[in-house]
């Protein structure tokens, strides 16, 4: 019987928006109550940072933050270590020594950026709530627990080999995400802490079910029964696994939590959200949600297009924010509205339909095409099923930069790249990248297109 869940943040329990279903999450963890088990976060980030995503219950939950070098538990310290002042001045040192590499100490206090611009600072303070810029090391009063290293994604690997072979009797450079690299004590992981709380809580950790996608949640994975790898893994940590989840943006943390739980007190709309099967064509809520949505659309469809405060103030309720610069040339057609989301200067051509009943993300500066279609929803293929009303759906993401032609046709699950270009008519069936000319049906790369 498991009796303790741990999960990574980054690229496992959150999508690459940096969100999660508060609501759906929070029934689950109000299970995790009524049964005593325990919620652990586990991630490289700071403690004041993990903290920020749960709400009015987050100092009920026991943190492994720092990658193991700080543990957290109701608002009480139960473990930190230390790197000694000697060893912070020699690794700083070396560090020093590589001008693409940006230095930032984490303590328990704070953490401090060396010698940083604002845009670094800007940067980091996602991943840091309390931090702090300073010149010299001698500035910082704080127990330093760890070093995070911010470094060119297509230099990552070759930096950390390197200070693996220069500091590595001393420290432990590990990989986790997000062009970072963290200088750990090679006596303390997340797997370690993990051991800990069993200890702590009298568990096994055959208890344990635990989550993670990168390199830095290796020892825990490797540790804990029960062992959840996301989709999005680079392979040697899917090597690992007790089974291999859907990816973070697609719910798998989520998902996977429902199902080993059995928690069914979730609604066919949350269900949607999730990917899971649904009623679509039944459940009284989703259709009344479906027909207001159809209403707005309607109104907004039959408005002349001179009155613009009219046409903003419906667009402003049919989305349910208010979006920069958005111009959408009538018919337009959706199911839910507020689950699409957009970045700044979008132009959206005549008779779009958007089959939102997933998350569709759009970004700045996108030009849409006339009679577009981006479609989340996928029905059964047994025809039983199909008439039962049941679907479900899978998040659409469109790049910033992007030019979807007329008549394109872009189907559930797909993320298209910045900067690609889609040609008219295409069915786009899978994941284009960045930066190309894409046609056909279904829909290729034809070539790379030089944004320089």
């Amino acid at each position: 019987m498991i009796k303790l869940v741990a999960v990574d943040m980054d690229g496992t329990f959150l999508d690459d928006q940096m969100h999660y279903n508060r609501t759906i999450f929070r029934k689950i963890y109000n299970y995790f109550k009524e049964n005593d088990i325990y919620f652990v976060v586990a991630s490289g980030n700071q403690y004041y940072q993990l903290k920020s995503f749960f709400d009015d219950y987050q100092d009920e939950i026991t943190y492994i933050s720092e990658n193991g070098a700080y543990i957290i538990e109701n608002k009480k310290e139960i473990f930190h270590c230390e790197i000694n002042k000697q060893d912070i001045y020699t690794i700083t040192k070396k560090l020093q020594e590589d001008s693409r590499i940006q230095i930032c100490l984490c303590g328990i206090k704070s953490a401090y950026l060396l010698n940083a611009s604002n845009e670094f600072y800007n940067v980091y303070s996602k991943y840091y709530h309390r931090l702090e810029m300073i010149e010299s090391l001698d500035e910082i009063n704080d127990t330093i627990v760890k070093f995070a290293l911010f470094v060119p994604a297509e230099d990552s690997k070759n930096i950390l080999n390197r200070l693996t072979d220069d500091i590595g009797n001393i420290i432990k450079p590990v990989s986790s995400g997000h062009q970072s690299i963290d200088l750990i004590d090679p006596r303390y992981n997340k797997g370690t802490a993990l051991e800990l709380l069993c200890k702590r809580y009298n568990l096994s950790l055959e208890e344990c079910a635990v989550f993670g996608d990168s390199l830095n949640d290796l020892e825990m994975l490797k540790k804990a029964k029960y062992s959840f790898v996301m989709e999005n893994a680079n392979q040697s940590i899917k090597n690992i696994a007790y089974k291999i989840i859907p990816s973070n943006n697609h719910y798998g943390v989520l998902k996977t939590l429902l199902d080993l739980f059995n928690v069914s007190n979730i609604t066919e709309r949350e269900k949607a959200l999730l990917g899971m099967w649904y009623d679509a064509n039944n459940d009284q809520k989703v259709l009344t949600d479906r027909l207001n949505t159809h209403h707005l659309c309607f109104k907004y469809n039959h408005t002349d297009p001179l009155d613009q405060d009219i046409r903003q103030k419906i667009l402003n309720e049919l989305f349910q924010n208010e979006n920069s610069n958005l111009e959408i040339i009538s018919p337009f057609f959706c199911d839910c509205g507020n689950l699409i989301t957009f970045g700044h200067n979008v132009f959206i051509n005549s008779n779009a339909y958007f089959m939102d009943g997933a998350k569709i993300n759009i970004g700045s500066n996108v030009y849409i095409g006339p009679s577009v279609g981006l479609y989340t929803a996928i029905h059964p293929l047994d025809y039983k099923r199909r008439n039962q009303g049941l679907e479900k759906a899978m998040p659409i993401e469109i790049g910033d930069n992007t030019w979807l032609g007329g008549n394109v046709v872009v189907l559930p699950g797909v993320k298209i790249g910045h900067g690609s270009v889609i040609g008219a008519g295409s069915v786009v069936t899978k994941d284009i990248p960045p930066n190309v000319l894409a046609f056909g049906n279904p829909c290729r790369v034809v070539k790379a297109i030089d944004q320089s």
